[in-house]
């Protein structure tokens, strides 16, 4: 399943949770229900290709070059539209 990564919360206890996008979902992952460490690689616009279970992601491979990829797509798209005279 890919998943991008929205942003980073912490609840009341000072846990990490990452919020990812897939598709129309919304899927919250607490940092103990992932491969330690990996919350630390994350940032905001990530892709990642994950197993999703019971709101505990494994088997996670990061798409660096996919994600740089859309990070250069959407800075064109957004260049189009600036207010340049």
């Amino acid at each position: 399943m890919r998943l991008v990564l929205d942003r980073i919360v912490s609840n009341e206890q000072g846990k990490r949770i990452a919020v990812f996008e897939c598709d129309d979902e919304i899927i919250k992952v607490v940092e103990d229900n992932m491969p330690s460490g990996l919350i630390d690689k994350l940032y905001s616009g990530v892709i990642i290709e994950a197993d999703c279970l019971d709101d505990t992601i494994s088997n996670v491979k990061l798409l660096i070059n996919e994600t740089e990829n859309k990070r250069t797509e959407m800075k064109s798209r957004l260049s189009r539209f600036s207010r340049k005279k």
